[in-house]
């Protein structure tokens, strides 16, 4: 949960652990040895609509990734700013387009949206984009805190279908892996679509889709859970290359992957942690422990009629969070 240990996992193949802000702010943590440096005959990119600046990302990403080139607010010429997150997700998705046709080799972008975060704000120009009105009673229900949140959603969406049909006219689409997924999730006070416990465990902050767009994939949805760090594993796998594996990254299209996902709830004290599989949410809090099913009201505890599947959720758990503890600080490139 959090935006900067969200990209630390997605980049690192690691959990952020960290207990005190984020690893990225930790100068001995910051250079990891990671999957896309192998990426060396790539063109590299990381573009936002805002300043790189913030917790330290600027330094996590040069740190790691040689050669990358960073766009962020004052890099876009003649693109007005929106709000105090920069320029909107639309401009920016425009100026990267432009950006790739000018590389004669292949390429790997970072492209990081931040319009669908208050205050929501949908810019002057907007295409063909248009708000519309959702009573206060169907937006409560869905999980949405209000109308404005609600269309900046929808605007987002809007911008990355313009960025799709601009990526697929320039010829890029027939040729290009496409990884769409979310920094973290937030809180939902109630929600007709998901189940209580996913409520009540405030699973919903760690909740978010992934989705992955590429030749040759058949269309599917897969509903196996696997977690950010899992992102450049599946992504070099995707890519065919030979790699070796020092973090906790696993290719999620690997059809022996056994399914799951490490959950840290709260890294500081009390230490909330957690692993996911199936329908099973095995979690050891200070004040709860024990083995649920986030799928319906969260009450049964399953470690007593389950004791293996208890046993083995808890050791992953725990020697998880202890591995993402040590490696951070022995994955030095």
């Amino acid at each position: 949960a959090g935006t900067a240990k969200g990209v630390y996992a997605t980049i690192t193949g690691l959990p952020d652990v960290a207990k005190v802000k984020t690893s990225s702010r930790n100068p001995l943590l910051a250079t990891q040895k990671i999957l896309l440096s192998t990426l060396t005959d790539y063109e590299k990119f990381y573009f936002l609509g805002g300043s790189a600046s913030w917790a330290n990302i600027r330094g996590l990403l040069e740190h790691n990734i040689e050669g990358l080139r960073v766009f962020e607010e004052g890099s876009y010429d003649n693109v007005p700013r929106n709000d105090v997150w920069g320029i909107s997700d639309l401009d920016m998705f425009k100026y990267a387009v432009n950006e790739f046709t000018k590389v004669n080799k292949p390429f790997f972008a970072l492209l990081q949206t931040s319009g669908f975060h208050r205050p929501y704000t949908i810019p002057t120009d907007h295409g063909t984009f248009e708000n519309v009105n959702i009573d206060e009673k169907t937006l409560e229900d869905y999980g949405f805190g209000s109308l404005e949140e609600f269309n900046s959603l929808r605007f987002q969406d809007y911008a990355m279908g313009v960025f799709f049909k601009e990526m697929e006219e320039k010829g890029f689409l027939k040729n290009t892996i496409f990884m769409i997924l979310g920094d973290h999730g937030l809180t939902v006070q109630k929600s007709k679509s998901q189940p209580q416990a996913m409520i009540d465990f405030d699973l919903n902050v760690n909740h978010t889709p992934l989705v992955v767009v590429a030749p040759n994939l058949t269309p599917k949805i897969d509903n196996r859970v696997g977690s950010q760090v899992d992102i450049t594993a599946t992504l070099t796998g995707l890519l065919g290359m030979e790699r070796v594996e020092t973090t906790l990254g696993r290719n999620l299209f690997n059809s022996n992957l056994q399914e799951g996902a490490f959950i840290l709830a709260s890294p500081a004290t009390p230490l909330r942690i957690g692993f996911i599989q199936g329908d099973f949410y095995y979690i050891d809090w200070d004040n709860r422990k024990g083995l649920f099913k986030y799928t319906d009201d969260g009450q049964k505890d399953y470690c007593e009629e389950e004791p293996d599947q208890c046993r083995k959720m808890s050791i992953l758990a725990k020697g998880l969070y202890e591995a993402s503890r040590y490696i951070a600080f022995n994955n030095k490139p």
